[in-house]
């Protein structure tokens, strides 16, 4: 198998374990994200959470938000798992600081990657 499909694969999955304990540790209900990203029903947001379904972009700062994540970390996360390609394009044109890894430790693109 193509290393770099398992790698965005591997991707995909931490950024929703990510989500997953940033959910957790913020105590929001899925209902809650769910009506302030403007979804009717909270299943979405578990979707999210088990990287069935993936994050709408545009989506991505609101519920960084909500989970009291940096929306451009969470967003530079969201290039690693969804577009990766994407992320040298964004930093070469707005600078790495427009893209800055997680400072929490084990958000993806961290120094511990």
């Amino acid at each position: 198998m193509n290393k770099r499909l398992i790698n965005s694969r591997d991707a995909r999955a931490e950024f929703a374990q990510r989500l997953r304990d940033a959910a957790d540790a913020s105590g929001v209900a899925n209902t809650k994200i769910a009506d302030a990203l403007g979804y009717q029903h909270s299943n979405v947001i578990s979707m999210f959470k088990s990287g069935k379904t993936r994050v709408p972009l545009a989506k991505v700062p609101v519920l960084a938000r909500l989970l009291g994540l940096d929306a451009g970390a969470l967003l530079r996360e969201w290039f690693i798992a969804h577009d990766p390609e994407a992320l040298p394009v964004i930093e070469a044109h707005f600078g790495a600081a427009a893209c800055r890894p997680c400072a929490s430790p084990g958000g993806l693109g961290s120094e511990s990657d």
